[in-house]
C-alpha cells in the first residue's frame, strides 16, 4: 500500500513579472498563511531556474494534531482561490478560470507530457 506522505504545489509567475525571489517567497509565504495558517507543516522553495520565479510548497499530509489533509476538489479549489487573492494583493496576473476544462489526474497529466497518454493519443488522431 502506498501512503501518501505530503503534497506538492507549483506557483507560478509570470514572466518578468517578478524578478525579485525574495518578493516571491514572501507571496508563497502569505499564501501558505491564507491556506494553511498552522494546521499543517509545509516547506517553501523559490526557484529562478525556469526563466520565471516560483515557489515549490510541499503539505505534510498529516498534522501535528493526526488529522489527514483532503486533497479533493474544494481544497483544490481553495489553493487556486488564495493563491489567486494573494496575486491581487500583489497587483500580479491570474489565469482565468476555464469552465469548459476536463480535469486531469496528475498520472494522466504526467504521462501526457512523456508523451505515454493513450487519451491523448485518440485525441491527437
Amino acid at each position: 500500500m502506498t501512503r501518501t506522505l505530503g503534497f506538492h504545489f507549483i506557483q507560478s509567475f509570470k514572466e518578468h513579472e517578478i524578478s525579485d525571489p525574495y518578493k516571491a517567497h514572501e507571496i508563497g509565504l502569505k499564501w501558505a498563511e491564507k491556506f494553511i495558517g498552522d494546521k499543517f507543516q509545509y516547506i517553501i522553495s523559490t526557484h529562478v531556474d525556469k526563466g520565471h520565479v516560483h515557489n515549490h510548497i510541499i503539505i505534510n499530509s498529516v498534522s501535528l494534531a493526526g488529522k489527514k489533509f483532503y486533497a479533493n476538489k474544494q481544497s483544490l479549489k481553495d489553493v487556486r482561490d488564495f493563491s489567486d487573492e494573494v496575486a491581487k494583493e500583489y497587483n500580479l496576473s491570474t489565469i482565468p478560470v476555464n469552465k469548459n476544462a476536463v480535469p486531469k489526474s496528475y498520472k494522466e497529466w504526467n504521462e501526457e507530457k512523456r508523451g505515454n497518454s493513450w487519451k491523448a493519443h485518440i485525441k491527437q488522431d
